[in-house]
């Protein structure tokens, strides 16, 4: 009987032990998700005013000089013009360890006016010329051409936000995605409300919602 009173204890004692476990557990998590919305929020500050142009191959002794008449050219094919004045700075990102794509030119403006606007004026070009998106011909580069992507510069949370949202697009399980201002608002259908995504808790919990839906309909088809 004794024994059976010192396991019973100890289950207790291990069960509690747990509990308290979890607590902290759950605690630490909503620090770190704390500073992290921090780190994010001076991250979003500090890109406000920045683009990225994708997919552009890399010049023959490139430079800043280079690099700024390429934003230049991308002010005159979408009919906006940007002056030498309105470029605070513009590089060519390092490129990722065994990628042989060209990397990302990042563009910051002087003001944020300029950014939004130039992201507006690329999604009015593509729209319009729907089968002559904006590319490397426009730009006038040599070559075969290649489409050229402009965006928003995102931060690096919000980057792998995006990116699994463009997923669950790809695999029907939401309607669309798309970028605002440096944050991730989704559609989960083409007549709902937008949302704003602010982290991948959020998006796993409309996986989840669309997984439990398709299981219902799949049991109610039997």
């Amino acid at each position: 009987m004794k024994t059976v009173q010192f396991l019973s204890e100890k289950y207790d004692e291990f069960l509690n032990r747990i509990n308290i476990l979890e607590r902290e557990r759950n605690s630490y998590l909503e620090r770190i998700n704390s500073l992290q919305s921090k780190v994010d929020l001076l991250e979003r500050t500090s890109r406000a005013s920045m683009i990225e142009i994708r997919n552009v191959p890399k010049q023959e002794a490139e430079n800043k000089t280079t690099l700024s008449n390429i934003v230049k050219t991308v002010g005159e094919v979408l009919s906006y013009p940007i002056a030498d004045s309105d470029i605070r700075d513009v590089i060519r990102t390092m490129p990722k360890k065994n990628d042989q794509n060209a990397s990302p030119i990042l563009v910051e403006f002087t003001t944020v006016n300029m950014k939004d606007n130039v992201i507006k004026k690329t999604r009015e070009f593509n729209k319009k010329h729907k089968t002559n998106k904006i590319n490397t011909t426009h730009l006038k580069l040599a070559g075969l051409p290649k489409p050229i992507y402009i965006a928003e510069s995102l931060t690096t949370s919000a980057k792998q936000i995006y990116y699994h949202a463009r997923q669950m697009v790809s695999n029907k399980e939401i309607h669309s995605s798309w970028t605002s201002f440096g944050r991730i608002f989704i559609k989960t259908t083409d007549s709902s409300k937008p949302l704003r995504i602010d982290n991948l808790e959020n998006l796993r919990k409309f996986r989840k919602e669309f997984e439990e839906t398709v299981m219902k309909q799949s049991n109610n088809s039997e």
